[in-house]
């Protein structure tokens, strides 16, 4: 996915189909990055059997006792991200830092946070419960 940002209004100004479905006349920006992101977290890529997973992973990746989380650190991870924890991450972002694989540097999510944040908050949480966000369906 190519992203061509226009950095200075914090915006998006387009984006190149290179791995999901041709985008279709008048498609949000939102859907766009959707359909490119699909591919990759629209489907499972394990050939291993769910109730298989914790023997295959245990076979691979040793863990050290003391490594491990318990229970109640795995809840709190495990518990939906809250609005404020997403504005608090993406306020802690420190701008002017090169872009990432996807293009995007910090200053639009920081210019942006208002519309990105709750956004980000409902595809982290439906993504939580093992779903699929509408957006990526």
């Amino acid at each position: 996915m190519a992203v061509q940002a226009g950095f200075r209004l914090g915006t998006i100004t387009g984006i190149d189909c290179k791995h999901g479905a041709p985008f279709r006349s008048g498609m949000s920006t939102a859907d766009k990055l959707a359909s490119e992101w699909d591919p990759v977290l629209g489907k499972t890529h394990s050939t291993v059997e769910k109730a298989d997973m914790e023997n295959e992973f245990d076979k691979f990746v040793r863990i050290p006792e003391k490594r491990k989380l318990s229970m109640a650190e795995n809840d709190i991870l495990m518990a939906p991200v809250t609005l404020q924890e997403v504005i608090d991450a993406i306020s802690a972002l420190n701008r002017h830092k090169s872009a990432g694989p996807d293009g995007i540097n910090n200053d639009l999510f920081k210019d942006a946070k208002a519309l990105l944040a709750p956004a980000m908050v409902a595809i982290r949480n439906e993504l939580l419960q093992g779903g699929t966000p509408l957006s990526l369906s």
